[in-house]
């Protein structure tokens, strides 16, 4: 492992899991399907492709697993209690100018198999008393606008991506819970949480934070089960408030 500090005020100092400097680092759900693997993105900010580009990374998320049963995923009936909660703080590929900060319980790592131009996952190391159970990635795609907001409102957002979560199979329901627009460091983000339920998976609770810079589209997400939201809703907040992205310039 490799260097780096948690900045909140009840954490220690510890050093965060990191994966290189390579351009490689991935995210989590918020997979694009075959657009993220080479279609070509549509200029026209407000064109039905460029609204899917978003709401799509978004939805790839709930389709991801972030650990088994015995590894965090528990049933209803364990729920654990909310505990104060350490941080470490990730900081991505230079050439990215991401970092966020994920619970110390957590590992971060590639997915198997790559989809994005840089992908991550989170999910808890081990099962323990107290640890934050859920799960979290982050995905970065190249993009041809320069903000989020180019996609339209974030309430437009949001209500797409519950639209593409219903025609899922195995879904059997999906709400926007909020969608709001922050600005952070000369960036506007969008963030948004919702609540998928499925077959296959029970009812998840999603939090999601989203940016462009530098023609690049970063997604963070985390989530749980609706069981274990309420105890888990504080670190994951954290994850979500804590994502920053350093302003870029793009090169042609």
């Amino acid at each position: 492992t490799t260097g780096g500090v948690v900045s909140t005020k009840s954490c220690k100092s510890r050093r965060p899991y990191q994966i290189g400097q390579s351009a490689e680092v991935d995210e989590v759900r918020m997979v694009v399907g075959k657009e993220s693997g080479g279609e070509e993105y549509m200029s026209h900010a407000m064109t039905r492709r460029t609204m899917l580009r978003l709401a799509g990374a978004l939805v790839a998320v709930s389709a991801v697993r972030f650990g088994s049963d015995d590894r965090g995923m528990v049933h209803a009936e364990e729920a654990a209690p909310v505990v104060q909660q350490e941080f470490t703080r990730y900081q991505g590929p230079l050439g990215l100018g991401y970092s966020f900060e994920y619970p110390t319980g957590w590992s971060v790592g590639k997915k198997t198999v790559k989809t994005h131009m840089n992908e991550l996952v989170m999910s808890p190391a081990k099962k323990s008393e107290g640890a934050v159970r859920g799960g979290g990635g982050i995905v970065v795609d190249p993009v041809k606008i320069n903000s989020v907001s180019e996609f339209g409102s974030a309430d437009a957002v949001g209500n797409r991506v519950i639209e593409l979560e219903k025609k899922k199979d195995g879904v059997s329901s999906a709400s926007l819970v909020s969608a709001k627009e922050l600005q952070k460091d000369g960036l506007t983000y969008y963030e948004l949480e919702y609540v998928i339920d499925t077959s296959h998976g029970g009812e998840k609770h999603f939090l999601a934070a989203s940016t462009i810079t530098g023609k690049n589209l970063y997604v963070l997400t985390t989530q749980a089960r609706t069981a274990d939201f309420n105890a888990s809703e504080p670190a994951l907040r954290h994850v979500i408030s804590s994502f920053r992205v350093k302003p870029q310039y793009y090169t042609p």
